[in-house]
Protein backbone atom coordinates (compact mmCIF):
# COMPACT_ATOMS: atom_id res chain seq x y z
CA UNK A 1 0.00 0.00 0.00
CA UNK A 2 1.02 3.63 -0.60
CA UNK A 3 3.08 5.30 2.59
CA UNK A 4 0.33 7.31 3.45
CA UNK A 5 -2.39 4.87 3.91
CA UNK A 6 -4.44 4.98 6.99
CA UNK A 7 -5.26 1.89 8.27
CA UNK A 8 -8.47 1.37 9.89
CA UNK A 9 -9.61 -0.82 12.43
CA UNK A 10 -13.11 -1.67 13.32
CA UNK A 11 -13.44 -2.81 16.93
CA UNK A 12 -16.18 -5.03 17.64
CA UNK A 13 -17.65 -3.66 21.22
CA UNK A 14 -19.76 -6.05 22.45
CA UNK A 15 -19.49 -9.47 23.87
CA UNK A 16 -18.86 -12.46 21.76
CA UNK A 17 -15.71 -15.27 20.58
CA UNK A 18 -13.78 -12.60 18.73
CA UNK A 19 -10.72 -11.81 20.37
CA UNK A 20 -8.71 -8.76 19.52
CA UNK A 21 -5.79 -9.21 21.66
CA UNK A 22 -3.46 -10.62 18.23
CA UNK A 23 -4.84 -7.89 16.29
CA UNK A 24 -3.73 -4.84 18.93
CA UNK A 25 -0.49 -6.94 18.81
CA UNK A 26 -0.49 -6.10 14.96
CA UNK A 27 -1.69 -2.58 15.51
CA UNK A 28 0.87 -1.68 18.28
CA UNK A 29 3.39 -2.39 15.67
CA UNK A 30 2.41 -0.87 12.95
CA UNK A 31 1.79 2.09 14.67
CA UNK A 32 5.23 2.16 16.26
CA UNK A 33 7.76 0.41 14.76
CA UNK A 34 6.30 1.13 10.69
CA UNK A 35 5.32 4.35 11.99
CA UNK A 36 1.79 3.87 10.55
CA UNK A 37 -1.70 5.63 11.17
CA UNK A 38 -4.17 3.69 13.06
CA UNK A 39 -7.39 4.90 13.64
CA UNK A 40 -9.47 2.44 15.43
CA UNK A 41 -13.31 2.74 15.90
CA UNK A 42 -15.88 0.88 18.15
CA UNK A 43 -18.74 -0.49 16.51
CA UNK A 44 -22.26 -2.54 17.56
CA UNK A 45 -23.15 -1.90 14.01
CA UNK A 46 -23.04 -5.72 13.43
CA UNK A 47 -26.15 -6.22 15.72
CA UNK A 48 -28.14 -4.81 12.92
CA UNK A 49 -29.02 -8.43 11.18
CA UNK A 50 -30.33 -9.57 14.79
CA UNK A 51 -33.02 -7.25 14.16
CA UNK A 52 -34.26 -9.25 11.29
CA UNK A 53 -33.53 -12.80 13.06
CA UNK A 54 -30.24 -13.26 11.01
CA UNK A 55 -26.81 -13.93 12.57
CA UNK A 56 -24.36 -11.06 14.25
CA UNK A 57 -22.23 -10.03 11.60
CA UNK A 58 -21.77 -7.59 8.58
CA UNK A 59 -24.49 -7.05 6.53
CA UNK A 60 -22.43 -7.17 3.46
CA UNK A 61 -18.47 -7.70 2.72
CA UNK A 62 -17.61 -3.97 2.31
CA UNK A 63 -19.85 -3.35 6.13
CA UNK A 64 -16.38 -3.93 7.69
CA UNK A 65 -15.79 -0.27 6.93
CA UNK A 66 -18.83 1.63 7.38
CA UNK A 67 -16.66 3.89 10.04
CA UNK A 68 -14.26 4.84 6.93
CA UNK A 69 -16.70 5.46 5.18
CA UNK A 70 -18.24 8.04 7.65
CA UNK A 71 -14.86 9.10 8.29
CA UNK A 72 -14.55 10.07 4.80
CA UNK A 73 -14.29 13.89 4.54
CA UNK A 74 -13.18 13.84 8.24
CA UNK A 75 -9.88 11.93 7.34
CA UNK A 76 -9.79 13.07 3.63
CA UNK A 77 -10.29 9.71 2.06
CA UNK A 78 -10.00 9.07 -1.46
CA UNK A 79 -10.18 5.27 -1.77
CA UNK A 80 -10.96 2.51 0.84
CA UNK A 81 -8.68 -0.61 0.15
CA UNK A 82 -9.91 -4.24 1.30
CA UNK A 83 -7.95 -7.64 1.86
CA UNK A 84 -10.17 -9.47 -0.79
CA UNK A 85 -7.96 -12.10 -2.35
CA UNK A 86 -7.82 -13.68 -5.69
CA UNK A 87 -9.76 -16.71 -4.02
CA UNK A 88 -12.85 -14.50 -3.92
CA UNK A 89 -12.57 -12.27 -7.03
CA UNK A 90 -11.10 -13.96 -9.91
CA UNK A 91 -12.10 -17.36 -8.39
CA UNK A 92 -15.66 -17.88 -7.33
CA UNK A 93 -15.99 -19.30 -3.79
CA UNK A 94 -12.26 -20.56 -3.98
CA UNK A 95 -12.59 -23.09 -7.12
CA UNK A 96 -14.27 -22.07 -10.03
CA UNK A 97 -12.85 -19.22 -12.47
CA UNK A 98 -14.66 -16.13 -13.58
CA UNK A 99 -14.07 -12.69 -15.30
CA UNK A 100 -14.32 -10.09 -12.62
CA UNK A 101 -14.44 -7.61 -13.86
CA UNK A 102 -17.71 -8.73 -15.91
CA UNK A 103 -19.42 -9.47 -12.91
CA UNK A 104 -22.30 -7.44 -11.13
CA UNK A 105 -20.42 -7.51 -7.71
CA UNK A 106 -17.66 -6.02 -8.86
CA UNK A 107 -19.56 -3.03 -11.02
CA UNK A 108 -22.32 -2.74 -8.36
CA UNK A 109 -20.15 -2.35 -5.40
CA UNK A 110 -17.21 -0.21 -8.05
CA UNK A 111 -20.71 2.18 -8.50
CA UNK A 112 -21.90 2.65 -5.04
CA UNK A 113 -18.46 3.68 -3.95
CA UNK A 114 -18.51 6.31 -6.21
CA UNK A 115 -21.31 7.43 -5.73
CA UNK A 116 -19.98 8.63 -2.75
CA UNK A 117 -17.11 10.05 -3.70
CA UNK A 118 -14.99 7.21 -2.82
CA UNK A 119 -12.95 4.57 -5.25
CA UNK A 120 -13.24 1.00 -4.19
CA UNK A 121 -9.48 -0.54 -3.82
CA UNK A 122 -8.54 -4.12 -3.64
CA UNK A 123 -4.87 -4.42 -3.82
CA UNK A 124 -4.81 -8.05 -3.55
CA UNK A 125 -7.20 -8.89 -6.07
CA UNK A 126 -4.56 -10.83 -7.94
CA UNK A 127 -2.81 -12.42 -5.26
CA UNK A 128 -3.74 -15.56 -3.01
CA UNK A 129 -3.70 -15.59 0.44
CA UNK A 130 -0.03 -17.47 0.16
CA UNK A 131 0.76 -15.01 -1.77
CA UNK A 132 -0.10 -12.20 0.65
CA UNK A 133 1.72 -14.16 3.54
CA UNK A 134 4.61 -14.60 1.56
CA UNK A 135 4.49 -10.34 1.55
CA UNK A 136 4.43 -10.41 5.01
CA UNK A 137 7.21 -12.71 5.57
CA UNK A 138 9.19 -10.24 3.29
CA UNK A 139 8.46 -7.12 5.16
CA UNK A 140 9.22 -8.89 8.70
CA UNK A 141 5.50 -8.77 10.32
CA UNK A 142 4.63 -12.45 10.33
CA UNK A 143 6.31 -12.65 14.04
CA UNK A 144 3.34 -9.63 14.95
CA UNK A 145 1.00 -11.21 12.75
CA UNK A 146 -1.44 -13.98 13.30
CA UNK A 147 -5.15 -14.62 11.94
CA UNK A 148 -6.63 -16.36 14.71
CA UNK A 149 -10.02 -14.80 15.80
CA UNK A 150 -9.50 -16.95 19.13
CA UNK A 151 -5.61 -16.76 19.90
CA UNK A 152 -4.37 -14.75 22.78
CA UNK A 153 -2.11 -12.25 21.47
CA UNK A 154 0.82 -13.60 20.54
CA UNK A 155 -0.45 -16.86 19.02
CA UNK A 156 -3.84 -18.98 17.43
CA UNK A 157 -5.84 -21.45 19.07
CA UNK A 158 -3.90 -24.25 17.11
CA UNK A 159 -8.05 -25.81 16.54
CA UNK A 160 -10.00 -23.11 13.51
CA UNK A 161 -10.18 -23.27 10.15
CA UNK A 162 -8.10 -20.04 9.95
CA UNK A 163 -5.36 -21.76 11.93
CA UNK A 164 -5.10 -24.54 9.61
CA UNK A 165 -5.46 -22.63 6.21
CA UNK A 166 -3.16 -19.46 7.13
CA UNK A 167 -1.35 -20.45 10.55
CA UNK A 168 -0.04 -24.43 9.35
CA UNK A 169 1.89 -23.23 6.11
CA UNK A 170 3.78 -20.97 7.88
CA UNK A 171 5.18 -23.81 10.53
CA UNK A 172 2.48 -22.89 13.45
CA UNK A 173 1.09 -25.32 15.78
CA UNK A 174 -2.03 -26.56 14.50
CA UNK A 175 -4.64 -29.50 15.49
CA UNK A 176 -5.39 -31.58 12.05
CA UNK A 177 -8.07 -34.01 14.35
CA UNK A 178 -9.57 -30.37 15.99
CA UNK A 179 -13.20 -30.73 15.00
CA UNK A 180 -14.00 -27.57 13.00
CA UNK A 181 -10.94 -28.30 11.14
CA UNK A 182 -12.33 -31.94 9.84
CA UNK A 183 -15.87 -30.43 9.53
CA UNK A 184 -14.26 -27.74 6.73
CA UNK A 185 -12.05 -30.07 5.20
CA UNK A 186 -14.94 -32.98 5.17
CA UNK A 187 -17.34 -30.54 3.41
CA UNK A 188 -18.03 -30.74 -0.38
CA UNK A 189 -17.44 -28.07 -1.84
CA UNK A 190 -14.44 -27.44 -0.06
CA UNK A 191 -14.31 -24.13 1.36
CA UNK A 192 -11.79 -21.67 -0.18
CA UNK A 193 -10.94 -24.90 -2.24
CA UNK A 194 -7.99 -23.93 -4.05
CA UNK A 195 -6.21 -22.53 -1.16
CA UNK A 196 -6.91 -25.86 1.10
CA UNK A 197 -5.91 -28.27 -1.55
CA UNK A 198 -2.43 -25.69 -1.52
CA UNK A 199 -2.44 -26.01 1.86
CA UNK A 200 -2.99 -29.79 2.06
CA UNK A 201 -0.17 -29.96 -0.55
CA UNK A 202 2.58 -27.90 1.48
CA UNK A 203 2.05 -29.58 4.82
CA UNK A 204 1.90 -33.16 3.10
CA UNK A 205 -1.34 -33.95 4.54
CA UNK A 206 -3.13 -35.32 1.24
CA UNK A 207 -4.43 -38.20 3.11
CA UNK A 208 -6.97 -36.12 5.25
CA UNK A 209 -8.73 -35.84 1.69
CA UNK A 210 -8.62 -39.27 0.37
CA UNK A 211 -11.54 -38.60 -2.34
CA UNK A 212 -9.60 -35.24 -3.68
CA UNK A 213 -6.27 -37.22 -4.09
CA UNK A 214 -6.12 -37.07 -7.93
CA UNK A 215 -6.58 -32.87 -7.67
CA UNK A 216 -3.74 -32.81 -5.41
CA UNK A 217 -1.53 -34.50 -7.98
CA UNK A 218 -1.19 -31.50 -9.24
CA UNK A 219 1.52 -28.33 -9.20
CA UNK A 220 0.85 -25.86 -7.12
CA UNK A 221 3.73 -23.62 -7.07
CA UNK A 222 1.85 -20.50 -9.13
CA UNK A 223 -0.12 -20.10 -5.91
CA UNK A 224 2.07 -17.68 -4.90
CA UNK A 225 2.22 -15.66 -7.81
CA UNK A 226 0.68 -12.42 -8.47
CA UNK A 227 -2.18 -12.31 -11.69
CA UNK A 228 -1.51 -9.72 -13.78
CA UNK A 229 -4.74 -8.73 -15.09
CA UNK A 230 -5.55 -7.79 -12.04
CA UNK A 231 -3.50 -4.71 -12.22
CA UNK A 232 -6.21 -2.88 -14.42
CA UNK A 233 -9.14 -2.59 -12.12
CA UNK A 234 -6.78 -0.88 -9.77
CA UNK A 235 -7.91 3.04 -9.57
CA UNK A 236 -5.21 5.38 -11.78
CA UNK A 237 -4.04 7.28 -8.66
CA UNK A 238 -2.95 3.99 -6.79
CA UNK A 239 -2.15 1.82 -8.99
CA UNK A 240 1.79 2.23 -10.05
CA UNK A 241 2.90 2.65 -6.51
CA UNK A 242 0.61 -0.59 -5.37
CA UNK A 243 1.76 -2.61 -8.39
CA UNK A 244 5.12 -1.71 -7.79
CA UNK A 245 5.15 -2.90 -4.42
CA UNK A 246 3.80 -6.17 -5.57
CA UNK A 247 6.19 -7.04 -8.00
CA UNK A 248 9.31 -6.33 -5.93
CA UNK A 249 7.87 -9.25 -3.80
CA UNK A 250 6.09 -11.82 -6.28
CA UNK A 251 6.93 -13.35 -9.34
CA UNK A 252 4.32 -12.99 -12.26
CA UNK A 253 2.04 -16.52 -12.90
CA UNK A 254 3.41 -17.37 -16.69
CA UNK A 255 1.25 -17.47 -19.77
CA UNK A 256 -1.30 -19.50 -19.96
CA UNK A 257 -2.15 -18.42 -16.57
CA UNK A 258 -3.00 -21.31 -14.50
CA UNK A 259 -5.66 -19.66 -12.74
CA UNK A 260 -8.07 -19.12 -15.46
CA UNK A 261 -8.02 -23.00 -15.29
CA UNK A 262 -9.05 -23.82 -12.39
CA UNK A 263 -12.90 -25.30 -12.06
CA UNK A 264 -12.99 -27.59 -8.61
CA UNK A 265 -15.95 -30.08 -9.41
CA UNK A 266 -16.28 -30.09 -5.43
Amino acid sequence: MPKNTILGYHRRNFEGLLNHRNADRLLEFMRNEKQKRVIDISSNHELLRTYHSKQTGFSSDFACAAHLVLLADHFDIGAIAFGMPIDNTWLMKGRTFREFTETQYFNYWTERFLKVGLELLLPIAGLSEAGSMKICENEEILPYLNSCLRGDGANGCGKCWKCFLKNGPLGRPFDIKANEIQIFLQRRPLPTAMHALWALQQLQLESEVPDLKEHLKQDFSWWTSYYPPAKEIMPERWKEEIWQNITNHLSSMEKPYPVETIDLPF
